[in-house]
């Protein structure tokens, strides 16, 4: 079975903090309301860089059919 992360810069540009969700529409709605609140912040002509969004996935084992050695 995959489970599946995904998240994304608070600080546009660096990887230092970052958000996470469990699906990619709530992170993607939470990255653009983030955008919105520091747009409002800068005012007009401000720039926001690119906001980085990752998926992180991993398989989970099912141990009944795992072989211990």
């Amino acid at each position: 079975m995959e489970t599946s992360l995904y998240a994304y810069q608070m600080s546009p540009g660096k990887d230092d903090l970052l958000w996470f969700t469990t699906t990619a529409e709530d992170c993607e709605r939470a990255a653009r309301e983030q955008r919105e609140d520091m747009r409002r912040e800068l005012g007009e002509g401000g720039v926001i860089g690119a906001m980085a969004v990752y998926r992180s996935f991993s398989e989970i084992c099912n141990h009944s059919n795992s072989r211990w050695f």
